[in-house]
């Protein structure tokens, strides 16, 4: 594939996809290597600097989620915003993982694998507090829609032309998710294969980006993040199958206002 022969807007979606996630990389880098020390008590007004400045970096993701949809003509269907079919096998797999964070389940037993255990968990993100949850969600909703939103809408579109377009666009996608959160080989490939691609193939199969939403905000942000993204989830689809019947509705009378009268 030539970036000659690409299309003038998936060509500045590709230079944004790939722009933005070297940026993220660089980032992710620089503050990896950076030291650490847990001792000394992070002040409160260095805490709000650091949320304002995720809050403007994760910004122009949900700006490219807008723009992709009012000047590309990119469907929320394409997002993953339905509610009709398989939608609802992802919407309430996400939803069964937001329920074993928020009520106090008992842990079921299955041999060695016990689920629903989750209580040092729910202590770790109490302890956060709920802005860091917040802004937790925030993050990975972001990078939600850009990895399984964005990169996959736009690696189908690119290799359009060809029948395994759907694996080009989970291979992808899921490469760049993984480079842009370590620079360790090893770590790479396990978020490659054992989240990014798993993620990617499912948000695909059910045509529904919920599951990835919720799990990655929970994974981030905690209960708080989990809700967060499932509002931000039903927002869209709400908004997505409201705008269908409508349209269909009109369709319907359109119809009805064009059959010939009766002589």
């Amino acid at each position: 594939m030539k970036l000659s022969n690409l299309k003038q807007v998936d060509a500045q979606g590709l230079g944004f996809l790939l722009g933005y996630s070297a940026l993220a990389a660089l980032l992710n880098y620089l503050t990896t290597i950076q030291p650490t020390s847990a001792s000394q008590e992070t002040r409160p007004w260095i805490l709000g600097i650091g949320w304002a400045l995720i809050v403007l970096f994760y910004l122009p993701i949900y700006g490219a989620f807008i723009y992709s949809i009012r000047k590309w003509n990119w469907s929320l269907d394409e997002w993953g915003f339905g509610l009709k079919g398989r939608n609802w096998l992802s919407i309430g797999l996400a939803l069964l993982a937001l329920l074993f964070v928020w009520l106090p389940l008992p842990p079921i037993e299955l041999g060695s694998l016990r689920i629903g255990d989750l209580g040092i968990l729910r202590e770790m993100f109490a302890q956060a507090g709920f802005s860091m949850q917040l802004v937790g969600g925030y993050a990975r909703v972001a990078e939600e829609l850009l990895f399984r939103g964005f990169a996959l809408i736009l690696f189908r579109r690119i290799f359009s032309h060809s029948r395994h377009s759907w694996l080009w666009a989970i291979l992808l996608s899921s490469a760049l998710f993984a480079l842009v959160h370590t620079h360790r080989v090893t770590q790479m490939i396990q978020l490659f294969l054992g989240a990014a691609i798993p993620l990617a193939a499912f948000t695909l199969w059910t045509r529904s980006i919920s599951t990835a939403f919720i799990l990655h905000a929970i994974a981030g942000g905690g209960p708080v993040g989990g809700l967060l993204a499932v509002i931000f989830f039903f927002g869209p689809a709400f908004y997505n199958d409201r705008k269908k019947q409508d349209r269909s509705s009109k369709t319907g009378l359109e119809g009805i206002g064009s059959e010939p009268a009766d002589e």
